[in-house]
């Protein structure tokens, strides 16, 4: 299990090695080895060859007591040391470069010997050579940013070693190569070609910080922008696919391409006229529609064809957007039918009643409904409802047309209405509610005989009432009569209907009661007794009358049955 873990490790490691990012490597991001500037004293290194450069520099050395073989080697010299030199070596490099490393500084030079120059390694050590000490150059960092080497002397004195015999006397020696081997560095993103199909540029340089720019062409004629397609190598910093102008980074070589569509020409109809307009729309681009008022219709929804397609809508809005995918598409907005219905109740004093009208879902003493028919209706129906009530006291006397012509006396009343003429107004039979104030109109003598008798007077027909009004009265003028205060006179034999009547007005109604009396024939008995000088005396039929008889003390009672 540790092996095996540990191979995956190491497959990690290779991968990133491959890929060229390695460990503490930023992503996207390459190394990339730079030549620096290097001087000498101010004077900049030439002939620069890969990691190295070299300059060549005159350098005299006064030597004493030196002899030379003839292929300049040292005969005879002391120990002596002479003329130290020193030599200012600065390496520059560019903002944000890493001066990874600085070899030591090799310096090598000739000696001139019986007209002949012979080179010389100077070089570290002791012995039968000129010995110049070296010194590193040490990077240094600037503000975090590896900016420049701080100038680095070479000052160690020329020490030249011999033994063999002695002289006196001056020797140049030639300084004439300067070698400095270096390695500097800096990380460089990697920016990557991204190829633009249908845009304004045929490519652009992006990377995983650097953003690359990209705009669509315009679309073509009788076309629309669609959008982008982006691989997944790219990613978008600045818009969205529908954008036209576009930012984003990349992460490898990749291609993008504006795409395009076409727009078509959708016709808006409608299913009440021929009215026709036409917008145009594609799958990406847009176009907006309201359903027109129609006169006597009401809008009810779009019917929307399969290629169209409502955004930000729904088919009950009466503004729609839409998007369409194809041509000979017809959006139509469809309409329902109003029908409207009118009806008015008056009452003729609302203190004594009330009228009202109800038609569908209207109530009051002026209501017009409106009624929607469904999709092609050509006629509605619909019933207004009259209602009457009278206040206490008061009486409902009966529903009149506007010509004052009785149409019924039933305080709820209905009438169907039909309307075939779209967006007009049927209007229903207008009524008003007749009320009055009620006047009590009563006997006094409830119980009064009705039989009368011809001839007798005294008899009560009188009547009273509530108000203040004046009552009268009617009968057969050849039955009996009757006085203003209801006296009845009988003047003649049979039946006559005694009314009595209190006159209406606007507040209150006409009350009128009535009762029939008989009159009768006046029958009586002679009663004539046979004693005594007594008078008759009469007896009328039906009644009883009490005699006394002279001479006789006690009293007796005769019934007259119509008879002597």
């Amino acid at each position: 299990m540790k092996q095996r873990f540990q191979h995956i490790i190491l497959l990690i490691i290779l991968a990133l090695a491959w890929s060229g990012e390695a460990w503490g490597q930023k992503t996207g991001y390459k190394k990339v080895e730079e030549t620096p500037t290097v001087t000498i004293n101010g004077t900049e290194l030439q002939n620069m060859v890969g990691s190295s450069g070299h300059t060549e520099e005159h350098v005299t050395f006064k030597m004493a007591n030196a002899s030379y073989e003839s292929d300049g080697s040292c005969i005879n010299l002391g120990s002596t040391k002479k003329d130290a030199f020193t030599r200012n070596i600065a390496m520059t490099a560019q903002t944000n470069y890493t001066i990874e490393s600085v070899s030591s500084v090799t310096v090598r030079g000739v000696g001139y010997h019986s007209s002949v120059w012979r080179e010389r390694y100077i070089a570290v050590g002791s012995g039968s050579k000129v010995d110049v000490r070296n010194t590193s150059l040490n990077p240094q960092k600037n503000n975090g940013n590896y900016t420049d080497v701080s100038s680095t002397s070479v000052s160690n004195p020329i020490v030249i070693t011999c033994s063999g015999d002695g002289g006196t006397f001056s020797y140049p020696f030639h300084i004439n190569k300067v070698t400095i081997s270096y390695k500097i560095t800096h990380e460089e993103e990697i920016l990557r070609t991204i190829t633009i199909e249908n845009g304004t540029a045929a490519s652009v340089q992006a990377g995983v910080d650097t953003q690359g720019t990209a705009t669509a062409n315009d679309a073509p004629s009788g076309y629309e922008f669609l959008g982008w397609d982006i691989p997944e190598t790219v990613t978008l910093v600045s818009g969205n696919t529908s954008s036209k102008t576009i930012k984003f980074t990349a992460t490898a070589d990749s291609k993008i391409t504006a795409l395009y569509g076409k727009i078509y020409n959708v016709t808006v109809a409608n299913n009440v006229d021929a009215t026709t307009s036409t917008i145009r729309a594609g799958a990406i681009q847009t176009a907006s529609t309201t359903a027109s008022d129609k006169t006597g219709y009401e809008f009810y929804q779009w019917s929307v064809p399969a290629y169209v397609t409502l955004v930000n809508s729904t088919i009950s809005s009466e503004t729609v957007t839409i998007n369409a995918k194809a041509d000979n598409q017809t959006l139509r907005a469809i309409y329902k039918p109003i029908f409207y219905f009118f009806g008015s109740a008056t009452s003729s004093n609302t203190t004594l009643g009330t009228a009202e009208v109800t038609i569908g879902t209207k109530k009051g003493t002026s209501v017009t409904e409106k009624i929607v028919g469904d999709v092609g209706d050509d006629y509605a129906v619909a019933t207004a409802t009259f209602t009457a009530k009278a206040n206490e006291d008061c009486v409902f006397l009966g529903w009149y047309t506007s010509d004052n012509v009785l149409y019924s006396t039933q305080e709820t009343i209905s009438e169907q209405l039909t309307n075939s003429e779209i967006g007009s107004t049927k209007h229903a039979t207008s009524f008003f509610a007749l009320f009055k104030k009620k006047q009590y109109l009563q006997w006094v003598d409830a119980d009064v005989d009705l039989n009368l008798v011809l001839g007798a007077t005294g008899y009560s027909s009188a009547a009273k009432v509530s108000s203040n009004n004046t009552i009268t009265y009617t009968y057969n003028e050849e039955v009996l009569t009757v006085d203003s205060d209801g006296t009845i006179t009988t003047v003649g034999f049979g039946q006559s209907e005694v009314r009595a009547t209190v006159a209406g007005d606007e507040i209150y109604q006409t009350e009128t009661i009535s009762r029939t009396f008989t009159v009768n024939e006046r029958k009586v008995a002679t009663f004539t007794p046979s004693w005594g000088d007594d008078e008759s005396t009469e007896i009328e039929l039906g009644t009883t009358a009490t005699i006394s008889l002279q001479n006789i003390n006690e009293n007796f009672t005769i019934t007259s049955d119509g008879g002597t």
